[in-house]
């Protein structure tokens, strides 16, 4: 019996803004949220932009309502939560 593979996150190559694209998630919290009673608060657009900016950076996530953002160097753990302002973005490779 051989792994679902379709599953396992793909590696960026490059940390060009043009080879990668963000896969958007609504309703997730992400594990470090849980540990941090706020996030910075800033706009969305803004955090974006600081994810795209560095390299290390996995992704972000946003709470909508609170304008909160936390940047992701590591992806292990996602919660689906009820709230559809709770949003993740992935990065994704473009190929």
């Amino acid at each position: 019996m051989g792994w679902n593979k379709s599953c396992e996150l793909q590696k960026l190559t490059s940390c060009e803004e043009n080879s990668f694209h963000y896969y958007k998630v609504e309703g997730v919290d992400h594990f470090m949220s849980k540990f941090f009673t706020a996030g910075v608060a800033m706009k969305e657009k803004d955090c974006a932009s600081k994810c795209t900016l560095d390299c290390k950076c996995l992704g972000y996530f946003y709470n909508q309502d609170a304008s909160w953002c936390w940047r992701a160097y590591d992806l292990k753990t996602l919660t689906k939560v009820a709230l559809s302002i709770h949003v993740g973005y992935i990065k994704a490779p473009n190929h």
